[in-house]
């Protein structure tokens, strides 16, 4: 994807959304009073998302100049970086938070779609599957199901309780987005990797980073909590959060060094 034109428009879309994610970030440290009525725990979990959205804003704008560049890894880090941005704010859009942001989550969702699916019709396979002919595929692999197979039965145990509750609780909109997206996603790529097709490389990668960033930041909102006296999650799920998140930078750091060889 080395075309300045191709990445001209993605670039820009990314660019915007990394302005407002700027924005929503720095926007409740100066007025904490927009997230007035929310619960404390949403409040930290928000503030996790933040941490981690922010620390990818200049990773997306490096990864768009590499991917202009014609590079390989540019394209993986980047969709990573998109993917994120889209499925935190599509977790505040889609929670219906009252606050003076919401319109703004809403424009970030939107250009982070529209710049994933732009800078993904633009990748190159067949590139990947040359570059990583001789690459393990049980990393990516490994990671990819430990994350499928240890929290989709918790969030499956957790909606079952909400369900029987009469009142699903305020984490209701990842039960959508990992069952409904994330996790099929993830078992796509497993089974292209398993088949050794060429389109699994980039999107097994990209699914990896992901990973880190989401547990990474599902880390930090605990850490949040722990610090303000918020309840937090319960700690053998802060372990198994930080030890996917772990394994998930690793294996990304090996298949990323690959890439650049």
């Amino acid at each position: 994807m080395g075309d300045r034109s191709r990445v001209a428009v993605p670039a820009l879309l990314s660019a915007l959304a990394g302005l407002l994610v700027v924005v929503c970030v720095v926007a409740p440290v100066l007025a904490p009073s927009m997230y007035e009525g929310l619960t404390e725990q949403l409040v930290a979990g928000t503030r996790g998302q933040d941490v981690m959205a922010l620390a990818l804003v200049p990773v997306a704008g490096w990864a768009a100049g590499a991917t202009r560049r014609g590079s390989l890894v540019g394209p993986v880090v980047w969709l990573a970086a998109l993917a994120f941005w889209a499925y935190g704010y599509a977790l505040l859009a889609f929670s219906m938070l009252a606050t003076p942001l919401y319109p703004v989550y809403i424009a970030v969702l939107g250009l982070s779609v529209f710049a994933l699916l732009l800078v993904g019709a633009g990748l190159e396979p067949g590139r990947y599957a040359d570059r990583l002919a001789d690459a393990p595929v049980w990393p990516s692999i490994t990671v990819l199901s430990l994350t499928v197979g240890l929290l989709a039965p918790v969030w499956l145990i957790l909606m079952a309780g909400g369900i029987g509750d009469g009142q699903m609780p305020d984490t209701a909109n990842v039960f959508v987005l990992d069952l409904g997206f994330i996790f099929p996603t993830m078992i796509t790529a497993i089974v292209g990797l398993v088949r050794r097709r060429d389109w699994a490389w980039p999107l097994a990668g990209s699914l990896v980073i992901l990973t880190a960033a989401m547990l990474g930041s599902l880390v930090v909102a605990d850490g949040i909590a722990t610090l303000s006296d918020v309840t937090a999650d319960p700690l053998p799920l802060v372990v198994v959060f930080a030890a996917l998140a772990a394994a998930a930078l690793g294996t990304s750091w090996d298949l990323l060094r690959r890439l650049r060889r």
